[in-house]
């Protein structure tokens, strides 16, 4: 996509990390201390949402960073796509696989 813009995008990107991100506090609070938003979960609830909590943190800055290295044209709409909290573990296979095919 020749249309694209990257700080644009960025900003998008920033803000879901930071939202993120305090929600990973929260959650990483819950282990320090009895009292708190997610106190009331178990510690297992708790691993497993800091766990996907991380998962979404982590795969929409590392695909961002990519497209945005990668020295040919890439389609930013992967970016977009990986952006979308359930989605993202679907739309990065599907980046991957692209990516992969695009190498050939």
């Amino acid at each position: 996509m020749a249309d694209h813009n990257p700080r644009a995008l960025l900003v998008f990107v920033l803000f879901e990390a930071s939202l993120l991100g305090l929600l990973a506090v929260g959650l990483a609070r819950g282990f320090t201390s009895s009292a708190g938003m997610f106190s009331g979960l178990s510690a297992v609830a708790r691993v497993g949402a800091l766990l996907v909590v991380l998962i979404e943190l982590v795969i929409p800055l590392a695909v961002y960073v990519d497209v945005y290295r990668r020295p040919d044209d890439p389609d930013w709409v992967w970016v977009h796509a990986v952006m979308m909290p359930v989605l993202n573990l679907l739309g990065f296979v599907a980046y991957l696989l692209d990516r992969r095919h695009s190498g050939e």
